[in-house]
């Protein structure tokens, strides 16, 4: 019998006694250079908050001159460094001075400049260290007194003043509730000043307009997350009007318009003109040729339909969650028109609506709504209508499809698998082999539940013809046959 491990806990660390820890810690600290500054720490908290505070303004200081580059193998060490700073500030000083801790872990903030220009790696380890930091604000914001959260605004922006990475804008998302009216308003004229200035300011990179607009757009969004934390929702749309027009977000102020029962204003806010806004395209939308489509559209027509309802204008709100079904086969407008109906009349409504699907230009956005109602019987009508037109380049919609068909519709799921396996062999891609012979292995699966006048009645080839022909055309491809050995 294999004796159990002993559990290293609390208990069962003091029942070791202090002069043995002592013993352990001293070795350990010899060889482990991050824990060695651990405890260090602890033992200047002995002394008070201004010997750890000594101690850590040393490790600070070091890092805000250090330029030398960290390469990737070091990312992890690195970060281990840096998280030991945070447990000297969070773990050693904050129990003992909360306006100390919360001073260090913003010049900490204050430091991902630097730090972030000598990585060669781009690991979201060092990411998540500083938002570990904006998040240890919040309970030492509750602990400091008032006269110290009256001042805390000024702190933050004599750390963070020039920071162009948002973590201003992280800082007070974390804390703007925990701050008394006083400070909120003092903080929003100090950014209103500032924004006067920039607005002002001419020559160098002031010259460059985005440069300035996405200035001014930050300090603007520092004051509307002022604006949220004291309820004021005029503030905060006044504060989104003054944005450049390609830079305002109009459906989150529409959302929160229509939240507070303000209906015509969130309709006049959602429709907006656009000009000059980035547009996005989809995979989904290259797929079923219906262009362009702006990411939020889908909210967006949503908001607006939940909007003219409550207005009084409910058909104009069915028109349009139609339209935008006609225009982005997406289930998820369909859905809203097909809840708005009355009773009895949404089969009427879905016949309409699968009939217009069946008959687009490209199946492939078609295939993609029928799998995502889901309606599994149309989307096999479909595949077999089109047997012949599918292109195993769409390869993530085929083979989730022909997966998903696998089951309650062989013959459909067959064609997609001949289509995606068609594509591989006549492209050779030797990187997609594997991939390939998984589908060679579903298709035989697949003919021992289809009947052989499936096959007669779908026009299609019975599976031994179709594989009979792969290994002539294809047979030289050395690379793929063996892959299917024992099976």
């Amino acid at each position: 019998m294999v004796a159990r491990k002993p559990v290293v806990n609390s208990e069962a660390l003091c029942k070791l006694g202090a002069e043995k820890l002592a013993a352990l810690i001293v070795v350990q600290a010899e060889s482990d250079q991050v824990f060695r500054r651990i405890v260090s720490a602890a033992l200047a908290g002995a002394k008070g908050p201004e010997a750890v505070t000594k101690l850590i303004d040393q490790r600070l200081a070091a890092l805000e001159k250090a330029r030398s580059r960290v390469s990737w193998r070091r990312t992890k060490t690195f970060a281990q460094d840096l998280q030991s700073i945070l447990r000297m500030i969070d773990g050693e000083l904050a129990p003992l001075s909360a306006p100390l801790a919360v001073d260090r872990l913003l010049r900490f903030i204050a430091t991902n400049g630097v730090v972030f220009e000598r990585l060669e790696d781009g690991s979201g380890l060092i990411d998540d260290l500083y938002q570990n930091a904006v998040d240890a604000l919040v309970p030492l914001t509750e602990r400091l007194d008032e006269a110290d959260r009256l001042l805390l605004p000024d702190r933050i922006m004599a750390r963070l003043e020039d920071d162009e990475d948002n973590y201003l804008l992280l800082i007070l998302t974390a804390i703007a509730r925990h701050l008394p009216e006083a400070a909120l308003l003092q903080w929003d004229r100090q950014l209103e000043g500032q924004t006067k200035e920039i607005r002002r300011r001419k020559g160098g990179r002031f010259e460059h307009e985005f440069f300035k607009s996405r200035l001014i757009d930050r300090l603007l969004t520092a004051r509307q997350i002022i604006a949220r934390a004291r309820d004021d929702l005029d503030g905060l749309v006044a504060l989104e009007a003054q944005k450049s027009p390609t830079l305002q977000d109009r459906l989150s102020v529409a959302r929160m318009l229509y939240d507070a029962g303000r209906f015509q204003e969130a309709l006049d806010w959602l429709r907006k003109p656009e000009d000059g806004r980035v547009r996005i395209m989809r995979r989904e939308d290259l797929a079923n040729g219906a262009g362009p489509i702006i990411a939020e559209r889908l909210d967006r027509v949503a908001l607006e339909a939940n909007i003219l309802t409550a207005l009084g204008d409910k058909p104009a709100a069915q028109a349009l969650r139609w339209t935008c079904f006609e225009e982005t086969l997406e289930p998820e407008p369909l859905r809203g028109y097909i809840a708005a109906l009355g009773d009895f009349e949404e089969f009427e409504a879905l016949d309409k609506a699968f009939a217009f699907v069946s008959k687009v230009k490209s199946p492939y956005g078609a295939l993609s709504f029928f799998l995502r109602w889901p309606r599994l019987d149309h989307a096999a009508a479909l595949v077999l209508a089109h047997r012949g037109r599918w292109d195993g380049g769409f390869y993530e919609l085929l083979a989730s499809a022909a997966e998903l068909l696998e089951e309650s519709q062989p013959l459909a799921s067959a064609v997609l698998y001949r289509a995606l396996l068609d594509d591989i062999l006549n492209k050779s891609r030797s990187a997609a082999y594997g991939h390939g012979a998984r589908h060679l292995i579903a298709l035989r699966h697949l003919d021992g539940v289809i009947p052989p006048e499936a096959y007669t009645q779908a026009r299609m080839e019975p599976h031994a013809a179709y594989e009979a022909k792969l290994k002539q055309v294809h047979g030289r491809k050395y690379g793929f046959w063996p892959l299917l050995e024992g099976h």
